[in-house]
């Protein structure tokens, strides 16, 4: 059979298929061709399964991504790794895609720590002050069907691609269910006494004048009967929370994943899109929400940081009117904001220009960062400054022209071995009440929690 043809072009190039044969057989033909022909990146169509997260093993580093309203992603071992920035993941590698294949460019997942200048502490050790990685296998699905990626590498051989092809296409044909939640048989968190200190401390400091706006976090640590598959929770996640954007990060062992309702900022081409999350009750309490001097100050808050922070970047900003983001365990008052830039701009700069917004970090920024860095983590059962980690961070995707999707890394948790830590937050501004502010925050701990133990 005469081998398929291949273009050399700057953007995916497609593969011409031979009619026959089907299936595997097919895609390891496809794909040798494309390692012959000096390709950096070979796509070709594979079965669809139930969900992208079959493509996982029990113990290879690992990601999943699936932003709210968009097609899900997973990934499985890591081509290409950088602590620093975009400039060695080679996201701009030639892609060889299969004629017919619909899948996004090839891009890099990851995320920063929310305090980049404290010391790294447990259970972040693995994921540094920042990472971005380049999975060597990827999945996805798209309106047309499902896809299969893999990242060749200076160590790539022939050998190692066919059957890397042929395990995963058994798996991808499999429908396992994940293990059972395990029981939380031990849990470890902050008392109300510590919590009410800690809050009426920032009350106090906002009426001295020393802050407008601070955002007290809680942290649970959890020990488990058996260790918890990160696939059972992320699905529990789903069915919970639809109309967030899931995430998970499996590193070394460790796994770092949530649900997040809050987009941090998406950029394509000269456009970008944010918004103003802050604000929160209970379900059904929508119209008290709106009716707040307290949270209507604390909303408007964001949105004017949000703004001052994107104005050296771009021509125009618009901001839309509030609304309610009604989820199942909570609502909140959301802004849109859109805006076009004045030149090139990655969204990494992006990124960094809008981390920490008021709604996770406070008002003046640099003042709540050091309150948080300095203050909270007695409440996460440590002396150690940057006790956050990546919870409230940004976390996200890119690709080689520097577009991308990052969300803030909020209703999210830390899974290792047989060990849990989750962690939730909640906006104190003058008049802020510690029992209420507690109950907030316990009820957002809540929806991890619960994914856990499997009852969402």
């Amino acid at each position: 059979m005469t081998a398929p043809a291949m273009r050399t072009a700057s953007r995916p190039d497609p593969i011409e298929p031979p009619i026959e044969p089907r299936g595997l057989e097919r895609a390891q033909q496809l794909a040798l061709h494309a390692l012959r022909s000096g390709a950096g990146v070979i796509t070709v169509a594979a079965p669809r399964a139930r969900d992208v997260s079959v493509l996982w093993d029990e113990t290879s580093d690992a990601l999943i991504w699936h932003p709210a309203g968009g097609q899900p992603i997973s990934g499985l071992g890591i081509a290409r790794a950088s602590r620093s920035g975009a400039d060695e993941l080679g996201l701009d590698a030639r892609d060889a895609i299969e004629t017919g294949v619909a899948a996004p460019p090839a891009c890099a997942f990851g995320g920063l720590v929310f305090t980049p200048d404290t010391a790294i502490t447990e259970p972040w050790e693995a994921f540094g002050r920042a990472l971005f990685v380049v999975p060597r296998w990827s999945y996805g699905f798209s309106p047309s069907g499902a896809w299969l990626r893999y990242v060749v590498t200076e160590h790539t051989n022939e050998d190692e691609l066919l059957a890397g092809l042929r395990t995963l296409w058994a798996r991808l044909s499999t429908d396992e269910a994940p293990r059972p939640a395990p029981a939380v048989i031990e849990r470890h968190d902050a008392s109300d006494e510590a919590w009410e200190t800690h809050v009426r401390d920032i009350t106090d400091a906002i009426a001295r004048g020393e802050a407008v706006k601070v955002v007290a976090a809680l942290s649970a640590r959890f020990r488990l009967a058996s260790t918890a598959s990160p696939v059972a929770v992320l699905q529990s996640l789903a069915r919970r929370f639809p109309g967030c954007t899931r995430f998970a990060l499996r590193i070394d062992g460790t796994t770092f994943l949530g649900a997040t309702p809050e987009r941090l900022v998406e950029k394509h081409g000269t456009q970008l899109r944010t918004e103003a999350l802050a604000g929160s009750a209970a379900v059904g309490e929508g119209a008290s929400l709106r009716a707040s001097a307290k949270d209507r100050h604390e909303h408007d808050v964001v949105v004017q940081a949000i703004t001052d922070a994107l104005a050296p970047f771009t021509t125009r900003v618009t901001v839309g009117a509030p609304v309610l983001r009604e989820l199942p365990n909570v609502v909140h008052l959301s802004t849109p904001i859109d805006a076009a830039l004045a030149r090139p701009t990655h969204v990494l700069d992006l990124v960094r220009a809008l981390h920490p917004t008021p709604a996770v970090g406070g008002v003046p920024r640099d003042a709540a960062r050091r309150w948080i860095t300095e203050r909270e983590p007695v409440l996460f059962g440590t002396d150690a400054p940057g006790a956050r980690g990546w919870y409230a961070a940004p976390f996200g995707t890119f690709d080689a022209a520097g577009d991308g999707r990052f969300v803030v890394a909020l209703r999210s948790g830390v899974l290792r071995d047989d060990r849990a830590w989750a962690f939730a937050g909640c906006g104190i501004v003058a008049g802020s009440d510690p029992r209420t502010e507690h109950a907030e925050a316990r009820m957002k701990l809540d929806a991890f929690l619960s994914a856990l133990e499997g009852r969402a």
